[in-house]
């Protein structure tokens, strides 16, 4: 975000340097909605299990986000043009929406990914991932913003591959780790 922040001070106009405010202010709440607290809830009782149980938790943890989330998503989707009618009077489109709404989604699972390395003190494999997913997105965004000019959607675009790789590489450990 600090790199960010000049260029796209610098490349979009006021009005959609607001509405990026706003949508990133809405993943960040709408996250937080979204997660109940399970996150907090894990950090409380994670210690209090041995290895099978720490599986066991976020398992549950993970099924219990899943059954929530997924039709809070698709209540959301249905209600897409009466939410950006009332909250961005149109200022936004549905593509830009639908992003919105995918980076709050896979928020939990990369937040909760990074959460279990530092549970399980593999800081340097946290650092690696993070370096690289940064990189992987900051590229991205200033592509599809500079170049492709695509403005608000680049960001957006950004903060998806972020959350999506980070929790394409919590699923991929998952799995192997069961």
């Amino acid at each position: 975000h600090i790199i960010l922040a000049p260029i796209n001070m610098r490349l979009l106009d006021p009005a959609d340097y607001g509405i990026l405010a706003l949508i990133t202010s809405s993943i960040t709440i709408g996250a937080a909605l979204m997660g109940m607290g399970l996150r907090q809830f894990l950090s409380i009782e994670y210690f209090h299990h041995d290895a099978l149980g720490q599986k066991k938790l976020i398992n549950q943890i993970i099924i219990l986000y899943a059954l929530c989330a997924i039709p809070i998503c698709i209540v959301l989707l249905i209600l897409q043009p009466r939410i950006i009618a009332l909250l961005s009077l149109h200022h936004i489109s549905p593509l830009i929406f639908i992003l919105t709404l995918i980076a709050t989604f896979l928020s939990f699972f990369a937040e909760l990914f990074y959460q279990i390395l530092k549970y399980q003190q593999r800081a340097w494999e946290l650092i690696r991932i993070q370096v690289a997913i940064a990189i992987l997105a900051l590229g991205t965004t200033i592509l599809l913003l500079v170049w492709a000019d695509l403005g608000v959607i680049s960001n957006l675009i950004g903060q998806c591959i972020t959350m999506g790789a980070a929790t394409s590489i919590g699923f991929y450990t998952w799995r192997q780790e069961k």
